[in-house]
């Protein structure tokens, strides 16, 4: 990702991401994620953004909105030359109408937005491991990550309560960081969005 609209998980959560990826260092060498990625939920990706106008956007979405609940459904594995093991995110209707309304809201501030995570093509996930930010020696032990994390619970519900800018230090696969985060804040009510 080289820069992307996201959400990054809550505390818990984003320490449990950590501490799988803290294991992978320990049982398999794994060291190019932690420190590196940011755990977070991606809602739109593009080469570049109008930071200003998309921070304005932001907000403005953010004002209207709600924070969210997602359950987490185990691994998943996108397929191709940079093959991503992921934890699947079940896609319920507000969900959906979510991501939709803040695709619509965003996109024009965006140069060549990806059409993996357009409405009609957008698997949301949590990405655990990815060949972008391995080595080619990790990359081979690819098959070992996934027996590792086969067995673990990782169905968990996780509260997204945000709106960031991620952007990666480098067109490389460099360690993310953040540009600026909105919360999600519609002040008409106190409640949750849930499945």
């Amino acid at each position: 990702m080289g820069r992307g609209v996201v959400s990054l998980l809550d505390e818990e959560h984003s320490a449990l991401v950590e501490s799988l990826w803290a294991e992978l260092e320990s049982e398999l060498g794994l060291r190019d994620l932690s420190g590196r990625i940011i755990p977070h939920l991606s809602f739109h990706v593009a080469d570049a953004y109008e930071q200003q106008p998309l921070q304005r956007a932001a907000e403005a979405f953010a004002s209207q909105h709600n924070s969210l609940r997602v359950n987490t459904a185990g691994l998943g594995i996108f397929t191709g030359p940079a093959p991503t093991l992921y934890m699947a995110v079940e896609r319920y209707p507000a969900l959906s109408n979510f991501h939709e309304e803040l695709w619509a809201a965003i996109s024009d501030t965006s140069q060549n937005p990806s059409r993996y995570y357009s409405p009609e093509n957008w698997s949301p996930h949590i990405s655990l491991a990815s060949w972008t930010y391995m080595s080619p020696d990790l990359r081979k032990r690819f098959p070992d990550i996934v027996a590792f994390l086969l067995h673990r619970p990782l169905e968990w519900q996780i509260g997204l309560d945000n709106l960031t800018l991620l952007r990666s230090s480098d067109e490389t696969g460099g360690s993310q960081e953040t540009v600026f985060t909105v919360a999600l804040t519609k002040a008409t009510s106190p409640r949750v969005d849930t499945l």
